[in-house]
């Protein structure tokens, strides 16, 4: 440490979850916890009744006697979680605890933390930014190692956020439109826009338009992107400006990419300023079950009809029937889908869905089982003629492969690896496309993370592939990092069939035209929007108390009271655990 100094309460020993797991494959989550707790409190050991408790609370009965290396993702995550909490460690930190995992083990991941909030102090760091707004009390936002905003989410948003928005459609229609003091009016062609600096405003604006007979209006609140995407704003700002100082003559290439290394810090709680903070989403229900013969899905049935009757120019990547098993364990099952050109197709589904069994069939690394089905990519058979359907195909993998070469060597090897002619041109063409000419001449290794992904995307176009997979290809990348990685991605897309993995719905939602849910037979498929409207109708509440985490069962009773009275139709579950004194409920309505 340079300066300065930390003071941390060190009961039960200091709690780490850490962005690795790092777990011993032979070991069961029980012998993981009891050798965590030894280690962390030697002088007060738990007792098998508290072990099997925190297992409990963790989420992993039924595989307290099972090894770590047959437990899932997100298993694995919640492992690592209860031995950070064995021993009852007084402070904890957790490090991208939700990185890689899917969005229903994200979910039971927060439940986890959330029932912890009340005993314990807890530092989260995290690049999902709806994971810091839910979880968070204090939220921190640090740059190159500099402070630049903190504060509660509500503070946050009202200060940083780009405010609360109500857009007025049919507006030719409306004759006087109401005028709210403070709030800025924006009159367009067919969409009035209000733009209020307070949720109190935007209400009030609400209640006017109501009241003036105006429904056909669509409110969106400030979030925490907003706020990351202010303050990364304004370090670029400042770096640009300090660039022009220091430079006189020669143009100095720097790399100004904000927050690649940046973190959200952040304990748990969310004060809410002027009453209960909301945290409002869209959680898709669960599709039917392919089991089901009466819940079969039609956009499936459509489009195994238009993968084998169309005209096969039409679609870059095709994948008929596909079926693949390991010993008595199906990972995908009669799967088919295709890839038009100038198209992107979201892959989606939880961790263990077959998404990366599929993509492995794509690629040709693996074969489908006896009459399983094939992949054609440029009506190419995958199983058949592998090296030409591989030259066709672009993969940018989830992990960088990145050496000790710079950015134009890693081009030129992997141009002369595919056997392209003519490697300058290629390599210049690529360079532009991915927006690295400035960094042509740096070590990979000292790039931003999102310059290492575009560097990944990079290696796969080489070649001009007219079919590219692209798999989480923001994985690990801030909001700022992550939105220029998307107009990267966005720029290629002409003329070629691209497939994404991903697991964050706002990614998929952002490039894809339209998406497929696996989970080893497709059960759903459709536009993204198409999708939202037939699974996502329930609107998810998430209401914490001003006084939480501290909050007593009768404050509860009364909010549970208020939500019941005012909609009566509502679902509500409470989150609090027996050991949990205060803290949230969530509210579930039509």
């Amino acid at each position: 440490m340079t300066s300065g100094g930390i003071t941390i309460d060190g009961t039960g020993g200091l709690g780490i979850a850490p962005q690795k797991n790092v777990l011993w494959d032979e070991l069961t989550v029980e012998e993981h916890i009891r050798i965590f707790n030894k280690l962390k409190s030697p002088n007060n050991t738990a007792s098998s009744r508290e072990i099997h408790d925190l297992i409990v609370a963790v989420d992993l009965t039924p595989k307290a006697k099972a090894m770590s290396k047959t437990l899932s993702g997100g298993q694995k995550r919640k492992l690592q979680l209860g031995m950070m909490l064995t021993g009852g460690s007084a402070v904890c930190c957790v490090d991208e605890v939700s990185s890689g995992i899917d969005p229903l083990s994200r979910r039971k991941i927060w439940d986890i933390l959330l029932a912890e909030r009340g005993k314990r102090t807890i530092i989260l760091t995290t690049h999902f930014l709806d994971e810091a707004d839910l979880l968070a009390d204090h939220i921190a936002i640090l740059s190159k190692g500099t402070l630049r905003a903190q504060g509660s989410s509500v503070e946050l948003k009202e200060r940083l956020g780009a405010g609360y928005r109500v857009h007025v459609f049919n507006a030719r229609e409306i004759k006087n439109p109401p005028e709210i003091k403070n709030v800025t009016r924006k009159i367009g062609f067919d969409v009035i826009s209000y733009i209020a600096p307070t949720s109190s405003l935007a209400a009030e604006v609400i209640r006017s338009l109501e009241s003036a007979e105006i429904y056909d209006y669509k409110f969106s609140n400030p979030t925490i992107e907003d706020v990351f995407l202010q303050v990364a704003e304004e370090v670029r700002g400042e770096h640009a400006i300090r660039q022009a100082e220091s430079s006189s003559s020669a143009e100095v290439a720097s790399d100004t990419q904000v927050g690649t290394e940046d973190s959200i810090g952040s304990e748990l709680e969310k004060d809410s300023g002027s009453g209960s903070s909301l945290l409002s989403r869209f959680t898709q229900k669960t599709p039917p079950s392919s089991n089901d013969p009466a819940a079969s899905d039609e956009e499936i049935a459509n489009e195994l009809v238009r993968v084998t009757s169309t005209p096969q120019e039409s679609d870059g990547l095709r994948v008929l029937h596909l079926t693949k098993t390991f010993g008595k364990n199906t990972a995908v099952e009669n799967v088919t889908f295709g890839v038009q050109h100038s198209e992107v197709f979201a892959l989606l589904g939880p961790n263990g869905a077959g998404k990366s069994t599929t993509i492995s069939l794509i690629r040709g690394d693996i074969q489908p089982s006896y009459n399983g089905g094939d992949v054609l990519v440029e009506n190419t058979s995958v199983s058949r003629r592998r090296a030409e359907a591989r030259s066709h195909l672009g993969v940018c993998p989830q992990f960088d492969a990145i050496d000790s070469m710079t950015v134009l060597e890693h081009l030129r090897f992997y141009a002369r690896i595919r056997g392209i002619p003519d490697i300058d041109h290629n390599v210049r063409a690529v360079l532009r496309a991915v927006g690295l000419e400035a960094f042509s001449t740096r070590m990979a290794h000292a790039l931003s993370g999102g310059n290492k992904r575009k560097l990944s995307l990079g290696i796969a176009l080489m070649g001009n592939p007219s079919v590219v997979l692209l798999d989480e290809p923001s994985s690990g990348l801030d909001a700022a990092a992550k939105r220029i990685m998307w107009r990267t991605l966005h720029s290629i897309v002409p003329g070629r069939s691209i497939l994404l993995t991903t697991h964050s719905m706002e990614e998929a939602d952002a490039l894809a035209n339209r998406a497929g849910i696996l989970a080893k037979r497709m059960l759903a498929m459709g536009t993204t929007e198409n999708l939202r409207q037939r699974f996502g109708d329930t609107l998810h509440v998430h209401l914490v108390s001003k006084s939480a985490p501290h909050s007593t069962p009768e404050e509860m009773e009364r909010v549970r009271q208020w939500v019941a009275d005012k909609w009566p139709g509502a679902e509500i579950e409470s989150r609090r655990r027996i050991t949990d004194k205060c803290d949230s409920l969530y509210q579930q309505a039509p």
